[in-house]
């Protein structure tokens, strides 16, 4: 019996099975008939004319025309039979001129769709492309090669077409979305009588959150008290209170802003939620009277599990003569270390794993370089850096000489197949550092921890006064209040580093103390190092044009060393955006005066070649990562590949890496990158750092925003900034304490 897998197009005549007004499930058994196929040789008719099929699909119309791809299989009780293959069955539309257009619309540029409209007024145009009968004279600006393209992006998407017609028609859902749901939930038609079913599906994607999805489905007649709708809200404000960093929150909270949204009773919300916690993603806890879900609670256990898996492992090797060894390490630097350091040295030879937190001069690397070396005694072993962006791995492997990497270089994640390391895959390195822990939240720590292999040492290094990280979790913080990790707090700013402005003043505000006065306005230079340039204003009108001053000065020195830093991306006089635009005129040229050919343009940013750039996300394809800084070589954007698609051609030269080639469609994670926002830049250090602050970005100014601004200068830093914004940021204390449930469950271990 062959499994041979064809395509037939049918029209059901009976639903055979569940029967009829039972309810269906996405599981039928229809008798069919057959009214095309390019397999008929495959194709056996029963005794009633017809074939039968069964399989996961929608609840198919009587009478309609479907099209469906099936292989035969032969049951032992009812005969041969036909099995939909992976619920790839669907409807065939275009009924109507509208549903033509607004399918050729999903796939097609408005350039095309305004030329075949315009020449045919009338008719069905997808038949008309399919069947070769369209007459290109009258169709402007489309020639044989295009219409053989389009042809091609219609055959390759006719089988979406009804979830098309309907959900990006009616709905404005973006085509690429629904392609991706479509292949998600079985067919098209399936998806469809999915988001009949339960419409809040659809805040699986971006750009649909709960409240835009909530109007839809109350359109469509969902009831106010519905549990799809109840459960759905629960996510969304548990998804809304982990954007804050917190694994919980309390349920009595929870609902309370539940039924801001829902508009329901407190009984209705909290029964609801109760009875579908056993098949939804969250937890309640009614003795605690917490909610979670179950991912963030999963990654925090498991963190756990691996520390004391970690702690517990035998290191096979032995450092002898330690003392004498730390002693020659001295000799060679040219420094003592300080008793801190001594102690962090220490404890990172007799524990595999180790904490090093301290502030800006603290001396942090000197500690990883002096555990390095003393750990060389050791033949044989292997070492690993890493740190979460590609910046921040840069600066490990300038200042210790090891290999450094990503985080998700490291450990082999590609978005198609995850990770390649992993708890049944450990990593065969005997010895890695993690570097800035501070921006590690719970789920990447926990990918990190459980690929360690048992008997390797994890050397953790951090400043807990930065920026929290982005995401769920503080483990860092964590583990160093659990007191269940060997740790060592640097207190000691090293004498070099007390004469600097940067690291004195920014020290400061790490305690939360003011370095000038609230009236000191005007131009003053800080610190014995005199490194400190600071403008004080009584507004922010006059940031702007102090910043592209400093930028004008610095002229014509390496770009790469010189790096201005703001709160804001997008709001604001004194945004990234703005000075981006200011920057590209003064260091490279005015785009308007650039042929079109010779930039990109998107998401109203143009590229020209000689930008600075950044890269947003990470290319695992191309082996550029997250944070990466480079600079544009070349430029074509009229550049076609072999098969035929206007890619365009972009060079870009990445720190640390090289020439890499982009196209259009990958130039949606670059950013320009004369200008980037302090999260951004946590983890990174120039040479020359311009801070530009004013008191419209308000709601971000807090003392670790400033604190991680100022340490990214390691030369000189210039902060234009508005005195008030200054001191109101020293004043707020963000280092609020995350709902997290490491601590608890490490005081339990």
């Amino acid at each position: 019996m062959s499994d041979e897998q064809f395509e037939i197009v049918l029209i059901p005549q009976r639903r055979l099975f569940p029967k009829p007004f039972a309810e269906y499930n996405d599981f039928g058994i229809f008798g069919v008939e057959v009214v095309e196929s390019q397999n008929w040789d495959l194709v056996e008719l029963n005794p009633y004319g017809n074939i039968t099929i069964k399989g996961g699909m929608p609840d198919l119309q009587i009478g309609k025309q479907y099209t469906a791809m099936v292989s035969r299989k032969k049951d032992p009780k009812f005969g041969l039979g036909y099995e939909v293959v992976n619920g790839q069955i669907y409807m065939k539309m275009f009924t109507t001129r509208e549903e033509q257009v607004t399918f050729l619309s999903s796939i097609l540029s408005d350039f095309q769709i305004k030329a075949l409209t315009s020449a045919y007024l009338s008719g069905n145009l997808v038949d008309l492309i399919k069947e070769d009968k369209l007459d290109l004279a009258i169709v402007k600006g489309v020639g044989e090669a295009t219409l053989a393209k389009i042809k091609d992006k219609i055959l390759a998407n006719e089988k979406y077409q009804r979830a098309i017609i309907t959900l990006t028609g009616e709905y404005g859902i973006p085509y690429s979305s629904v392609k991706r749901l479509c292949d998600k939930y079985g067919s098209p038609d399936m998806l469809i009588d999915k988001i009949s079913e339960n419409p809040y599906i659809l805040t699986e994607l971006d750009g649909f959150g709960f409240k835009k999805v909530d109007e839809m489905a109350l359109n469509m007649g969902m009831a106010k008290d519905s549990k799809h709708r109840i459960v759905s809200c629960t996510e969304y404000v548990l998804s809304e209170e982990s954007s804050n960093g917190h694994c919980w929150m309390k349920l009595t909270r929870l609902i309370n802003e539940s039924i801001k949204l829902l508009e329901l009773s407190i009984d209705s919300i909290k029964d609801a939620l109760i009875s579908e916690a056993h098949s939804q993603k969250y937890v309640v806890d009614e003795e605690e009277n917490i909610i979670y879900l179950h991912e963030y609670h999963k990654y925090e256990l498991q963190i756990k599990e691996n520390v004391v898996r970690l702690l517990n492992a035998k290191f096979e090797h032995k450092v002898h003569n330690l003392d004498a060894i730390i002693a020659h390490v001295e000799e060679r630097q040219g420094f003592l270390f300080t008793d801190e350091q001594k102690q962090a040295i220490v404890y990172a030879i007799e524990h595999n794993i180790l904490i090093v937190n301290g502030k800006a001069g603290t001396g942090k690397t000197s500690v990883i370089k002096g555990i390095v070396e003393v750990l060389r005694t050791i033949e044989g072993l292997e070492y690993a850096t890493c740190a979460l962006s590609g910046k921040a791995s840069q600066r490990i492997q300038e200042s210790t000489g090891l290999d450094a990497y990503t985080i998700h270089r490291l450990y082999g994640y590609n978005p198609q197949m995850g990770w390649m390391y992993d708890e049944y895959n450990h990593l065969q390195k005997d010895i890695i550092i993690l570097d800035e822990a501070s921006m590690v939240n719970s789920e990447l720590f926990y990918y990190v921890m459980r690929a360690i292999k048992d008997g390797a040492k994890l050397i953790i290094t951090g400043d807990t006064a930065q920026l929290e990280p982005i995401g769920v979790g503080n483990v860092l913080v964590d583990l160093l209040e659990s007191n269940k990790v060997p740790k060592v707090e640097l207190t000691i700013v090293h004498r070099q580093a007390q004469k600097s402005g940067i690291l004195s003043c920014a020290n400061l505000v790490r305690e939360g103390k003011k370095f000038i006065g609230n009236k000191d306005y005007g131009f003053q230079r800080l610190g014995e190092l005199q490194d400190l340039y600071l403008w004080s204003y009584d507004d922010g009108d006059k940031i702007f044009k102090q910043t592209m001053a400093i930028a004008k000065k610095f002229g014509t020195g390496n770009i790469l060393d010189f790096q201005i830093i703001v709160p804001m991306k997008t709001r604001g006089k004194n945004c990234a955006k703005n000075i981006n635009e200011a920057c590209q005129k003064l260091f490279n040229q005015d785009p308007e005066n650039v042929d079109l050919r010779n930039k990109i343009e998107k998401k109203n940013v143009s590229f020209l070649e000689g930008d600075k750039i950044i890269l947003n996300g990470n290319n695992y394809d191309k082996g550029v990562f997250n944070g990466t800084i480079g600079i544009i070589k070349y430029i074509d954007s009229t550049y076609v590949s072999k098969d035929g698609e206007s890619t365009g051609e972009i060079v870009i030269d990445f720190e640390g890496i090289g020439d890499i080639r982009f196209t259009k469609a990958e130039m949606n994670r670059v950013d320009l990158a004369y200008a980037i926002t302090v999260h951004k830049s946590q983890g990174s250090q120039w040479k020359y750092v311009v801070f530009a602050m004013d008191y419209s970005s308000y709601r971000m100014l807090n003392r670790q925003l400033t604190y991680t601004a100022m340490t990214r200068a390691s030369k000189a830093l210039f902060m234009p900034v508005e005195l008030k914004a200054l001191q109101f940021s020293i004043e707020t204390n963000k280092s609020t304490k995350r709902q997290t449930f490491l601590p608890k469950m490490l005081k339990c271990a």
